[in-house]
């Protein structure tokens, strides 16, 4: 064979070789989209430590249609209020676009038909190298993919880059943030089948691909998988999961604790450390919920190997309702348990010993002292006369009729030995007391009067024939109550609780009785249990409508009152969309959860109607409730403080308009980018806002500084460290740090490196048409803005490189030269992720999309480019 024909030979093989790759990557590709939609389950790695799942709505619509969820919320238009309500908020914040708020919207609305999957790995071969990473799988939502990309580029497209690539024959978009070096991590999106897939971990993209395409076994193989979702219940299961306690333990349990030895100098393990609180016992916890009838249920179980220590070996004996103490007879909420005490002493101590080891030698022996020394600062042994002495039943209650805001609550003890009890608590008061008094007479022998009342006041009260111990606090505005009964410990927020409590032992007062709703939840769960919890969501639900009924009228009138919003935004919603509370609350019944515990470990089994907060005080409120109710009205005063923010950064931006006219009328022209000074550089130079300091009140300061001086020589450094309100972004908490008063604005330099170095004569020389307002050496004139002033920004907003107002060059102007030219590289934006306010030179404040095109961006940076804008965008 000649040399010719083997080039022919070799050639024709490569063009084959070529040609078969390309058509096989194309078949591919052609299968992917044309194979059926896989299940979401097999799209998740077998080896998964925490996975959960959701059906959806649609899966189980026939179910769900029979419960109380679902005639509270559907039926009485609830939730179609509520989606109207989230629709109109997120259409009231600023910079949010119709696409952005239907994006919300829908995907809300997909997962609650469709579900979600999700999973967290450890990677392949976690023992010999991790590579963890979490898959997040949104059933049936690849229509959703477009959408994603235009909300990440509108709101995040300053800090992530999309990349797009093709991997096994996926349309792969990389999420990779902007910055020097890449992340050791990935993040990734794409379409498999009809479902959209969000990964993020080391080598994510492989590894998940590798599970979809059937290279690494899925968790439908586990298991426990096949337990959960196969084994039969007597409910129908809408979603299950488990997270794995024994597999995160045996990875990372050999790992040293940084900084922590025991006496031996040897390193503290994070497996000793889980030992020593309990957590070495745990296997793995699992759940399943569904629904049954007119109710949501659930069980889950906590699996444990091996003999119990720690935070899990203080459970008493099982209890049943005839144990509970007498409870007030509306109760909204109580919750029992099952402790011995004793035991929880004995590994509370030992629990002390062990963080003891962690403390440096020379301070363990001085901890040790202070325990042993415990029963003499007490007054009595805490284990022999006070643990020994409680019973192994312990209750918390709402008490409907007693306190305010949260104060109405109490807790009950069961007591084995009263006598002991009493006498402990005695003795610990009378030491209270003595110093109280010590600190008293220490405070009048300085000459400071009495120890203030709104400290501590300790008084004893006689009741019933028992003695009640009242410690006021803050004057008493809080008034915690102890008294110990022959059978009770009781503790109450107010005195009132705890003599109520006695009232109802001595059978003075009705007590709680469950109700026929409440018996028909407990026939159908255990007998015998080490905790229970009953909340009756009919209270949370009749006072959440009732404090939005003003709530709800404040947020709108604080996203009214912001400015930003539209006048046909406001008339998305009205508290009048709201059904009226009677028509929620009334196929509602009260939610109880039991505990069991065996060899096995513990379990949790629920009856709930809907969720519920704890502890809620149908007399207006409760500790869980006062939280919530400052969510509610959370949003309110937020917008009203984002739009006074947004005012007041208004004002400032119109205050340096009006200054910067103000200027041109003293002086003909516009103030340079940096005041004149041939012997300094740009850098070195006061700033522009240095020369309007006068015309926004400061002329005081603005005579101080030496102009022949550097803006940070010896002479001005004192008088740049002012603090100029004017120049600062209220809404702005950015991060630099400077000893030197900060600008958040800068004057536009137009568009390109050079932009703001160019004069006049520069820019005619070299045809550059995008200059701006301010360049270091650039005496504008109005006259020189041929756009239009109303065309031509003159100031935006910064929020990155940061830097001094008196300082000249880049922290006071500067011109657009990288994409996305708002909230990206230069800088340019604020906290409003929607795009950026700026200062057209007519003196006008606008916002200006971060979706404008680039062409008329660069149109708006120049004033004298002769280009019409595009109102399309603008």
């Amino acid at each position: 064979m000649t040399a010719f024909q083997a080039k022919i030979l070799w050639g024709s093989l490569l063009v084959l070789s070529l040609g078969l790759g390309v058509f096989a990557a194309f078949t591919n590709e052609k299968n992917q989209q044309n194979k059926p939609s896989p299940k979401p389950e097999t799209l998740l790695p077998e080896n998964a430590v925490f996975y959960a799942t959701w059906d959806g709505g649609d899966a189980h619509k026939q179910a769900y249609e029979k419960t109380a969820m679902h005639e509270a919320l559907h039926q009485s238009g609830l939730s179609t209020a509520i989606s109207n309500l989230l629709t109109y908020i997120s259409a009231a914040i600023p910079g949010n676009s119709k696409e952005s708020v239907d994006f919300l919207r829908s995907t809300f609305e997909k997962v609650s038909r469709k579900g979600v999957s999700l999973a967290v790995s450890l990677g392949e071969n976690p023992q010999q190298k991790m590579t963890p990473y979490g898959i997040f799988v949104m059933h049936e939502a690849a229509d959703q993919s477009n959408a994603l990309k235009a909300i990440i580029g509108q709101y995040l497209g300053g800090e992530i880059a999309m990349v797009p690539q093709r991997v096994s024959g996926r349309k792969v978009t990389k999420l990779v943030p902007r910055g020097d070096s890449p992340p050791p991590f990935q993040m990734a999106f794409w379409n498999e089948g009809k479902h959209l897939v969000f990964v993020l971990g080391v080598n994510a993209i492989t590894q998940t691909i590798a599970v979809a395409d059937g290279k690494t076994t899925n968790v439908t193989t586990n298991p426990r998988f096949k337990k959960l979702r196969i084994n039969r219940t007597n409910f129908e299961v809408d979603s299950l999961g488990w997270f794995d306690f024994k597999t995160l333990r045996k990875t990372f349990g050999k790992m040293p604790i940084p900084g922590f030895a025991d006496s031996d100098s040897k390193p503290i393990t994070i497996g000793a450390l889980i030992k020593l609180i309990g957590f070495h016992t745990m296997d793995v916890y699992e759940f399943r919920s569904g629904y049954d009838g007119k109710a949501c249920v659930s069980k889950s179980n906590l699996n444990m190997q091996g003999s119990r220590s720690g935070i899990f070996a203080v459970t008493g004996e099982p209890i049943s309702l005839r144990d509970l103490p007498p409870l007030p007879p509306d109760t909204p909420s109580f919750g029992a348990s099952s402790m011995n005490w004793s035991a929880y002493y004995d590994n509370l101590m030992k629990l002390v010993d062990g963080v003891v080891q962690l403390a440096p030698e020379n301070e363990r022996k001085k901890i040790r002292q202070q325990i042993e020394n415990l029963p003499q600062v007490l007054g009595f042994d805490p284990k022999r006369d006070f643990f020994d002495a409680l019973g192994n039943v312990s209750c918390f209650y709402v008490d409907p009729y007693q306190g305010f805001m949260g104060t109405g609550f109490g807790m009950a003890i069961q007591v084995r030995d009263p006598i002991k009890l009493r006498r402990s608590i005695g003795q610990m008061t009378e030491k209270l007391e003595r110093f109280v008094a010590q600190m008293q007479q220490q405070r009048q022998q300085r000459g400071l009067g009495g120890l203030p009342d709104s400290m501590l006041n300790v008084s004893r009260k006689q009741k019933y024939n028992r003695e009640m111990f009242v410690f006021e606090i803050m004057g008493g505005f809080l008034s915690p109550t102890l008294v110990v009964d022959n059978e009770w410990m009781i503790v109450g927020m107010t005195p009132q609780t705890a003599e109520a409590f006695l009232l109802r032992v001595d059978g003075k007062l009705d007590r709680w009785k469950p109700t026929a709703a409440h018996r028909e939840s407990f026939g159908k769960l255990p007998k015998k249990f080490v905790s229970i919890s009953v909340t009756d969501p009919r209270q949370t639900y009749r006072m959440l409508m009732q404090f939005g009924s003003f709530a709800l009228p404040i947020v709108r009138m604080g996203m009214q009152f912001s400015g930003e919003m539209p006048p046909e935004t406001a008339k998305l919603f009205s508290f009048a969309d709201f059904p009226p509370s009677e028509l929620v609350t009334k196929p509602l019944f009260p939610n109880v959860i039991v505990a069991t515990s065996d060899e096995t470990g513990f379990h949790w089994h629920s009856r709930s109607s809907m969720p519920a907060i704890p502890l809620l005080n149908s007399g207006g409120g409760s500790v869980a409730a006062v939280p919530v109710l400052i969510a509610l009205l959370l949003p309110a005063v937020q917008q009203a403080r984002a739009a006074a923010r947004r005012a007041a950064l208004k004002n400032n931006m119109t205050q340096l308009g009006i200054a910067m006219h103000s200027h041109h009328e003293a002086f003909n022209r516009l103030p340079q980018g940096t005041f004149p000074n041939k012997k300094l550089k740009p850098e070195k130079r006061l700033s522009w806002m240095y020369a309007v300091l006068p015309f926004i009140d400061q002329m005081n300061l603005y005579r101080q500084f030496d102009k022949k001086k550097a803006w940070d020589d010896k002479v001005n450094q004192k008088f740049a460290k002012t603090v100029i309100p004017a120049f600062l972004n209220p809404q702005l908490e950015d991060d630099s740090k400077t000893a030197y008063g900060k600008s958040h604005y800068v004057g536009m330099a137009g568009f390109g490196k050079d932009a703001a170095s160019l004069t006049a004569k520069d820019a005619a020389k070299k045809n550059w048409k995008y200059r701006g307002v301010f360049g270091y050496d650039r005496k504008t004139r109005f006259r020189d803005i041929t756009d239009g002033s109303s065309n031509t920004i003159g100031i935006i907003e910064v929020k990155k490189k940061i830097g001094p107002w008196a300082a000249g060059g880049n922290s006071t102007i500067r011109a657009a030269t990288k994409k996305p030219y708002i909230n990206g590289p230069d800088g340019f934006g604020g906290p409003n992720k929607g795009g950026v306010h700026v200062m057209l030179m007519d003196g006008s404040v606008i916002f200006l999309s971060g979706k404008i095109s680039a062409k008329n961006f660069k149109r708006l940076c120049g004033m004298a480019d002769g280009e019409i804008l595009d109102g399309s965008d603008f």
